[in-house]
C-alpha cells in the first residue's frame, strides 16, 4: 500500500493524525485512539517518498542541519501540517490531517465560554485528551471573539495553528515558539489576549497565570484525560515555583474552567461534550486549597441550575438531542455506572 494510499485511508477514517516512524507500523490517530494503518513497517523508500512530497530543497537542507522540522504544504492536493524528525538512527514524520478550512474547525460553544471569552478577562482553562480537538475548540473562540468585539492577539503554539481570517481582531502568531519571559515580553505589549495552544507545562503554564494576574486575558489549553487530571498537573508546576500561596493566585485569576470529550456522532462529525466548572466562591476556595476530590465530587453531584455540567450530565444532553447513541455514551464516559443511574433516572 503506497503512502497515498495510507492517507486516503485515514482521511476515510476521518482521522486528526497519521504518525510514520521508519522501522515501524504507520498508526493514525481517531479522536484520542492510536490504531494501525498496516502491520507493515515503513520503509526508506517511503521516507524518502514523504520528504519529496513534502520538503523543498531548502526545506532538506533546514532538516539535515537542524533535525527538526515543523511546516505545513500539500500532500496529492491534502492540506497538511507536518513534523519531520531525523537524528541518528531515529526518522518520524506526523502528518496533521485537520488544518482544514474554517468550516471543518469552527463547532458550536457552550454558551458561557462565548459569555467569558467576551468578558476578556482572567484565565480560561480547556483540557481534552486530542491536541487537535483541543486547536479547533481555541480556534472556535477566537472566532466568537473575532466576529464580535475588536481586539489584538498574540497566539503562541508549539505546533501549528490554523490561520483566522480578520475580521474585529488582529492575530499575531508565534509558531513553535520557545517561551523565555524575556523574549515573551515585547512580543505582548499592547496585546488583550494571550493564547497558548499545545504547551502544557510548567514555564508556560506560570506565564500565563502571571499575565492573566497582569490584566491579561489568557486562553491556556492541556492536553490531559480529564479537567481534574489537568488539575492535578497544574498544582505540580505551581508549588516548586510558587510556594502555598500559588493556588490562591490561581483561585483569583481562574474565570473559567473546562473538560472537554470529542466523540463521533451519529451523522460521523465530530461532536464535543463541555464538563463545565464555574467560578463560585465555594469553588475558588476548594481551589485555594487543593481540595480537588471535594471539587470532583461537588461536580458530579452539581444541579442543573448550577450553570456547572459534569460530564455524563453533557453526554445525557446529546444522547437526548440524538447527536449520539448510548453505546457511544458509555464508551466515552468517565463513570459508567453513574452514567446508567442517570440514564435510568430520565428514562432512557
Amino acid at each position: 500500500m503506497s503512502i497515498s494510499d495510507l492517507i486516503l485511508q485515514a482521511k476515510t477514517k476521518k482521522a486528526q493524525s497519521v504518525l510514520f516512524v521508519v522501522g515501524s507500523a504507520p498508526q493514525v490517530q481517531v479522536l484520542d485512539e492510536w490504531t494501525q494503518l498496516r502491520e507493515s513497517p515503513l520503509l526508506m523508500s517511503e521516507w524518502n517518498i514523504l520528504q519529496q512530497s513534502l520538503l523543498s530543497p531548502q526545506q532538506k537542507t533546514l532538516l539535515e542541519n537542524q533535525g527538526h522540522l515543523l511546516s505545513e504544504g500539500l500532500f496529492g492536493g491534502t492540506r497538511v501540517g507536518f513534523s519531520f524528525y531525523q537524528k541518528e538512527e531515529a526518522m518520524k514524520v506526523w502528518l496533521n490531517l485537520e488544518l482544514a478550512s474554517k468550516e471543518s474547525l469552527e463547532h458550536p460553544l457552550p454558551p458561557i465560554l462565548s459569555e467569558k471569552a467576551l468578558a476578556q478577562k482572567g484565565l480560561i482553562l480547556i483540557s481534552g485528551a486530542n491536541e487537535n480537538s483541543l486547536c479547533a475548540s481555541v480556534y472556535s473562540v477566537l472566532a466568537k471573539m473575532n466576529a464580535e468585539k475588536v481586539f489584538s492577539a498574540a497566539i503562541f503554539s508549539s505546533g501549528l495553528f490554523p490561520r483566522l481570517r480578520e475580521e474585529k481582531g488582529l492575530f499575531l502568531y508565534h509558531q513553535d515558539f520557545e517561551l523565555v519571559p524575556s523574549a515573551l515580553d515585547p512580543l505582548i505589549a499592547g496585546v488583550d489576549v494571550v493564547i497558548f495552544h499545545g504547551y502544557s507545562d510548567a514555564p508556560s503554564f506560570l506565564m500565563a497565570l502571571k499575565l492573566a494576574e497582569k490584566g491579561k486575558f489568557v486562553l491556556y489549553d492541556m492536553v490531559a484525560p480529564s479537567l481534574f487530571n489537568a488539575f492535578r498537573r497544574i498544582y505540580s508546576f505551581i508549588e516548586p515555583h510558587l510556594g502555598r500561596h500559588g493556588t490562591g493566585r490561581l483561585a483569583e485569576v481562574l474565570e473559567l474552567a473546562l473538560g472537554q470529550i470529542a466523540m463521533r456522532g451519529l451523522a460521523q462529525e465530530t461532536i464535543y461534550a463541555y464538563e463545565i466548572l464555574m467560578m463560585k466562591p465555594q469553588v475558588r476556595q476548594l481551589i485555594e486549597d487543593e481540595k480537588l476530590n471535594e471539587l470532583e465530587e461537588l461536580l458530579k453531584t452539581a444541579s442543573e441550575n448550577s450553570g456547572m455540567i459534569n460530564s455524563n450530565q453533557a453526554l445525557l444532553q446529546h444522547l437526548v438531542r440524538r447527536r449520539i447513541d448510548i453505546k457511544t455514551a458509555f464508551e466515552r464516559s468517565r463513570d459508567p455506572d453513574a452514567l446508567d443511574q442517570l440514564l435510568k433516572k430520565v428514562g432512557i
